[in-house]
């Protein structure tokens, strides 16, 4: 958060909360100094404008504004991917199988010189 410039004029920034100043009542904005100009009415335009930075933000990614082609991208490389996955789980499984039949003919094979 930036310096505070005053009752109201907190600089507030992208993911941040405001927290209420003051001790008074539920609903009343007023500073406890006795002014009647609201304490927090700068802090709530700023977050408000903060929070539709945010709510842009998010809704843009879902839009596909300029993330389209990355998206189609992105499940290209992964296809290839889970391919390349896929083949070596296939040879891991042969090569496990390989190694499994490897120690029973060892185990035999220690069995007959014992």
């Amino acid at each position: 958060m930036g310096a505070d410039k005053g009752p109201g004029t907190e600089e507030l920034e992208f993911g941040s909360t405001i927290k209420a100043k003051g001790g008074g009542e539920k609903g009343n904005l007023s500073s406890s100094d006795g002014d009647k100009a609201p304490v927090g009415l700068a802090a709530v335009r700023k977050h408000l404008a903060v929070v539709t930075r945010e709510l842009d933000f998010v809704q843009s990614q879902f839009s596909g504004d300029g993330g389209g082609k990355a998206v189609s991208f992105d499940l290209q490389a992964v296809e290839k991917m889970m391919k390349h996955l896929e083949v070596d789980r296939q040879e891991l499984g042969f090569r496990c199988e390989r190694l499994v039949a490897e120690k029973k003919e060892l185990s035999d094979a220690k069995d007959d010189l014992e």
